[in-house]
């Protein structure tokens, strides 16, 4: 007889999640067993949203707990996967707020205040000049996909800041703390997000210890460029644990098989 089961519930009582947690409120029930056809999709729609579950630091503290299907390498994956997506997007949003910075600041040069006393013209001389300079890089072929995609982003705050100017009739103490509203929830946003990578070290050692898989996870985080940026800003104790150990480790397989081809 085949049972039908719901993944929600399975993924609750795999990680203890508090029932308020519903991951998969949009997800079918499957039937168990699962039939072939449908297994790629059930395994990858639960180790997808396991990931949900590790992020938020909701897991079994047991190491050497087996998963379903054993599947280590993929779950380790998806995390890395999903840790590196969390990396580009703050990165990205720092870079925004420091793009918007430096055009905020020349919100405040004599020259132009002179030229516009309004705050809101003033302020839509600046978006115009940005308009026109991304217009002009982009005729010219200066701008990757990313460049053209972050112009967009700047363009779009600095309308936003614009329309609230006008809304409110504010002025540069209006827009100097509309941008520290932005830079606090970035701050924020930062620390979520070096909260999931300390998560990811949570489950990994209570799942694997140190094990080949904490290799595989601290190999892969070396070789992601937003992560190698993210940690040059965040300094996770545990990252340079591993890291040292692994250096050190593959320093001593180099001496010995410098030592071996010697003889």
């Amino acid at each position: 007889m085949r049972l039908l089961i719901d993944v929600n519930i399975l993924i609750h009582q795999s990680y203890h999640l508090p029932t308020s947690l519903n991951v998969l409120h949009l997800i079918p029930p499957f039937h168990f067993p699962v039939p072939r056809r449908q297994l790629p999709i059930f395994l990858n729609i639960f180790h997808k949203f396991s990931t949900v579950a590790v992020f938020q630091g909701f897991f079994q503290k047991r190491k050497n707990q087996l998963y379903f299907f054993d599947e280590k390498l993929s779950l380790v994956g998806l995390l890395l996967s999903k840790l590196g997506s969390e990396f580009q997007e703050i990165l990205e949003k720092e870079t925004l707020l420091q793009q918007l910075m430096n055009v905020l600041k020349r919100f405040q040069e004599p020259e132009l205040t002179a030229r516009e006393p309004d705050a809101s013209c003033r302020l839509s001389i600046l978006v115009k000049e940005t308009q026109a300079e991304w217009e002009q890089k982009k005729q010219k072929e200066l701008l990757t996909r990313n460049d053209d995609l972050r112009y967009r982003k700047l363009l779009a705050a600095l309308e936003g800041y614009q329309a609230q100017l006008i809304k409110q009739n504010g002025t540069w103490d209006f827009l100097r703390e509309q941008f520290a509203n932005d830079s606090s929830q970035f701050e924020q946003d930062f620390e979520n997000t070096a909260q999931k990578l300390e998560h990811g070290f949570d489950f990994m050692e209570a799942a694997f210890g140190d094990s080949q898989e904490m290799v595989i996870f601290v190999t892969e985080l070396n070789t992601n460029f937003y992560c190698v940026k993210f940690l040059q800003e965040y300094d996770c104790e545990r990252y340079y644990q591993y890291n040292k150990r692994l250096l050190f480790d593959d320093m001593e397989q180099e001496i010995s098989a410098a030592f071996h081809t010697s003889e």
